[in-house]
């Protein structure tokens, strides 16, 4: 295909080798001990063969078994090659199968045809060559062999006519090609885009310090990019902030989750002050934020423009950080908590007005490391079910 894969440049003025190496590999180290120990965990729980998964969303997409680890329509090969993952002197070593997923390299034309129709954009999470990369499936049929694109991105949002993508040190605007037509460096760690409805703007987030939302010290910064003339216009962290019609301001606001309404021109995003969260209500025209809830995180708008998935900090007898799903009626403020008990640090995504979609780290090792995309009814009721095995970052195309 015509664009190279992106690697990370670390003689990038921006990249991350030039921000406190001493404190990165303290936190790197931090969050693989958290990895290894979950996964060393669930492969001391497991005391049975795993079953297969089923795939699918009632009237979206067929249900279909995805096999589980050495099924040959998954694996090459019968037995998965595994890899071994422990901290020395912390952790014993284990041994975690690394699984592969079937993918075919997209061309420019074959690229074209299937986003000319409704599909699902994603990041690969699966081992091997296809890490990463951006794919493409139908979606009315979410378990096709996906077509790989050579976008390789950390996060990425990407619409039928623009997107952006987010590397370790870049921000890339994609065109409806899926093709790198501007670039824009990165102050941080990349953690949240979302781009509009009608493609005119689009917002990213990024950490300047920490690497995670646990972090009780992080920091983070989210631009808006006209994406009519390629160009940041604005950290919303400048906008004025307005609680019950008085100036509302704290020098340690941090700004995260924007999702645009219809319009483009209003959106909505998280604020953090003094350890609560609130949904704030942006006008970009105006540069000004209205608070309209607290104890919102990455709050995500549905289709209709009537509510708000988001992610809410749960109560725990141990105080173990859990975020569940829940989803705001805009209209009457009620709260509705979905059928989804495990932990779900992500930005939803609706899947159409009925179901939202949200990744969920890999939490059975026989299945391998990597995010897995789940649908859930958006009312409370159902129960999760798997629609795609081994993606992440989506982004549904009617």
């Amino acid at each position: 295909m015509g664009q190279p894969k992106l690697k990370p440049n670390p003689k990038t003025p921006n990249s991350r080798t030039q921000r406190g190496l001493s404190q990165q590999a303290i936190l790197i180290s931090f969050a693989s001990v958290c990895v290894f120990l979950a996964v060393a965990y669930g492969v001391w729980a497991l005391s049975k063969p795993p079953e297969p998964l089923t795939a699918g969303m009632p009237g979206v997409a067929p249900a279909v078994e995805v096999p589980t680890v050495g099924a040959p329509s998954v694996l090459p090969t019968v037995e998965a090659p595994t890899m071994t993952v422990g901290v020395p002197g912390v952790l014993p070593a284990v041994e975690v199968p690394t699984v592969e997923v079937p993918g075919v390299e997209g061309s420019a034309s074959g690229i074209a045809e299937l986003r000319s129709k409704p599909h699902l954009v994603f990041r690969s999470t699966a081992y091997g060559t296809s890490s990463g990369l951006m794919s493409v499936v139908p979606l009315d049929n979410p378990s096709a062999t996906r077509m790989l694109t050579d976008l390789v991105c950390e996060r990425a949002y990407i619409t039928r006519e623009h997107g952006l993508c987010l590397d370790d040190v870049s921000a890339h605007i994609i065109d409806a090609d899926m093709q790198i037509q501007h670039t824009i460096p990165l102050e941080g760690f990349p953690s949240r885009t979302r781009v509009s409805a009608d493609g005119r703007y689009a917002a990213m987030t990024q950490f300047v310090s920490g690497h995670s939302y646990a972090d009780s010290t992080f920091s983070t910064q989210t631009n808006l990019i006209d994406l009519a003339n390629n160009s940041v216009i604005a950290n919303i962290e400048d906008f004025e902030v307005w609680r019950d019609d008085t100036l509302f301001g704290a020098p340690d606001f941090n700004f995260w989750g924007v999702t645009f309404a219809k319009d483009s021109n209003t959106f909505y995003a998280t604020l953090s002050t003094d350890n609560k969260m609130y949904l704030v209500l942006g006008d970009i025209s105006k540069g000004s934020f209205t608070v309209v809830h607290e104890g919102i995180e990455c709050p995500s708008l549905s289709p209709d423009n009537t509510r708000v998935a988001f992610k809410k900090k749960m109560d725990t007898p141990d105080d173990q950080l859990i975020w569940n799903i829940a989803v705001l009626d805009l209209q009457t403020m009620e709260e509705t908590m979905l059928a989804e008990t495990r932990h779900v640090d992500d930005q939803v995504e609706w899947l159409d007005n009925d179901h939202v979609m949200y990744g969920v780290a890999e939490q059975n090792p026989t299945q391998g490391i990597g995010d897995n995309l789940w649908v859930l009814p958006a009312d409370g009721s159902g129960a999760p079910e798997l629609f795609v095995f081994k993606g992440n970052s989506p982004t549904v195309i009617h």
